[in-house]
């Protein structure tokens, strides 16, 4: 999820190696020339390669989160689309012209992962479980 604070979560993890997602994924190639997204999952998977490591990030091609790196757990952080909107260091308008973008991050179907945790962003990260996800996206539409 975008301007959720991965970056500052993953740098809370010392003891795993850091990839960057957007660095690893090929966005102006895919984007411009329509290349495969399916062998750009595959190259990131190749580059995590130590035992511990985060990525911090991922793409909406892949919402079922098949090309996920095998063994992978996966941290959802969540804060409130008015919050994420806050941060923004440009003026926005209409603060509901990036709801629908906001709406999209939180389809990943991440339930039948195992290995699953959940942080909601209060400028720090707090723990939660899937139910009080859920009840924030019920609240958040």
């Amino acid at each position: 999820m975008s301007s959720v604070g991965k970056t500052t979560f993953a740098q809370l993890l010392v003891d795993r190696s850091y990839y960057c997602f957007d660095a690893l994924f090929s966005w102006h190639d895919i984007e411009t020339f329509g290349l495969s997204m399916s062998s750009n999952f595959r190259y990131i998977r190749e580059q995590c390669v130590d035992d511990r490591f985060v990525l911090d990030g991922w793409h909406l091609g892949d919402s079922a989160c098949s090309e996920i790196p095998t063994g992978a757990a996966v941290y959802v952080l969540y804060m409130p689309y008015e919050d994420i909107i806050k941060q923004y260091r440009i003026d926005v308008p209409d603060p509901q012209m990036h709801k629908r973008m906001f709406e999209q991050w939180y389809t990943f179907e991440v339930a039948s992962l195992p290995h699953v945790r959940y942080f909601l962003n209060t400028q720090q990260f707090i723990e939660t479980d899937r139910d009080a996800y859920l009840t924030f996206l019920e609240r958040s539409r």
